[in-house]
């Protein structure tokens, strides 16, 4: 058995495997032969019409849920780094594909957190 996209091949056996990337109408054919010699050999080919109409990876949405925007602070602490204000980050966010999420959290100060990184898990 051979399968093809259009004329291209992509795959041999009773099952093959493709990655299509770009939206659009793809022919998708697979054609089996039988092991007689020639001029006796044979096949027989059947087609589909494959419509791909989304190959976007949308972007996930981010959401800070605490602290609340332009939060303003006192100190609440102290350690041998000084004075702090300690706080709960909260955030909320989802794929609309629903791939897996990697959450970071970044700062534009190195000084709010003492010593490197500025950023954490």
């Amino acid at each position: 058995m051979l399968w093809r996209v259009g004329s291209t091949g992509f795959g041999t056996g009773l099952t093959a495997s493709r990655t299509f990337n770009t939206p659009g109408s793809y022919t998708i054919s697979v054609q089996a032969t039988d092991d007689a010699p020639a001029p006796h050999t044979l096949s027989g080919t059947d087609t589909r019409t494959l419509t791909v109409v989304n190959c976007t990876n949308n972007p996930p949405t981010a959401s800070i849920t605490n602290p609340p925007s332009d939060l303003d602070v006192d100190f609440n602490g102290t350690d041998e780094n000084g004075w702090y204000y300690q706080l709960t980050l909260q955030a909320s966010a989802s794929d609309p594909d629903g791939n897996p999420l990697t959450l970071q959290w970044f700062t534009n100060r190195g000084d709010v957190q003492p010593g490197p990184p500025a950023s954490g898990d």
